[in-house]
C-alpha cells in the first residue's frame, strides 16, 4: 500500500502514457499506515510504519486473490485530509458501512477491487499468471524443503534455481515498471524546461 500526489495536469505521451502521474510523497509528508493481510482469515503478515509505501512477501504461499483479504488503517494528518480521503474511497465505491474512522485514522478491509482493473487483467492473464506463480511456489517449497531458516532457504535457492534467486531479488521492484517510470520522468523534465 502505497501514498501517492500530483498537483500536476495529466500528461500524454504516445505509446506509453496517458493519465494522471503520481509522485510518491516527500519525508516530511510520511503517515502512519498499517496492514494486516490473511488468507481465509488467518493472518499471514502484519506491518506498520510512518512511511509513504509498506509491502511485504510471504516466500512459498500461493494464494489466490478472493482468499486474500487486507486490514488497512492510515492516520492523515489533520481532520480536512482525514474527510478529503474518506470522500475518495466513497468515489471508488466503499460505503460507509464500510469505513470506520477514529479521530484522524481511517481503517477499511480491501477483500476486492472497487475500482475498474487494467485492461490487461483478464480471466485468461489471470490464469496464466497465477499458473506462473503456482509453479515458482512449488519449486521453492521443494528447493527449500528442510531449510529452517530464510539464510538456509536463499542459499538452497541461489545454488539450486539460481533463475528463481534472481526473481526472489526482484520483487517489488519490476523492471518493465522502472524503465517506463524513466521514461515518463524524462518526460516530464523535459516539460520543465
Amino acid at each position: 500500500m502505497g501514498i501517492y500526489a500530483t498537483d500536476k495536469p495529466d500528461i500524454e505521451i504516445p505509446g506509453l502514457f496517458k493519465g494522471t502521474f503520481y509522485e510518491s510523497i516527500s519525508d516530511d509528508e510520511l503517515l502512519w499506515m498499517s496492514f494486516t493481510l490473511k488468507k481465509n482469515g488467518k493472518v499471514l503478515f502484519e506491518r506498520g510504519d510512518r512511511h509513504w509505501w509498506l509491502t511485504g512477501f510471504r516466500l512459498g504461499e500461493f494464494s489466490q486473490p478472493w482468499e486474500l483479504t487486507m486490514d488497512i488503517t492510515i492516520t492523515l494528518k489533520d481532520s480536512e485530509m482525514c474527510s478529503a480521503f474518506i470522500n475518495g474511497l466513497k468515489r471508488a465505491g466503499y460505503t460507509d458501512k464500510d469505513i470506520k474512522r477514529y479521530e484522524n485514522a481511517v481503517r477499511i478491509t480491501f477483500d476486492k477491487p472497487r475500482t475498474p482493473q487494467p485492461l490487461t487483467r483478464t480471466k485468461i492473464t489471470d490464469e496464466i499468471i497465477q499458473k506462473k506463480n503456482k509453479l515458482l511456489c512449488d519449486v521453492y517449497n521443494e528447493v527449500t524443503k528442510g531449510c529452517a531458516t530464510l539464510e538456509e532457504k536463499m542459499a538452497a535457492v541461489q545454488e539450486n534455481a539460481p533463475e528463481l534467486y534472481e526473481h526472489i531479488l526482484g520483487l517489488g521492484k519490476p523492471e518493465q515498471l522502472f524503465n517506463s517510470f524513466m521514461k515518463i520522468q524524462r518526460h516530464l523534465e523535459e516539460k520543465t524546461i
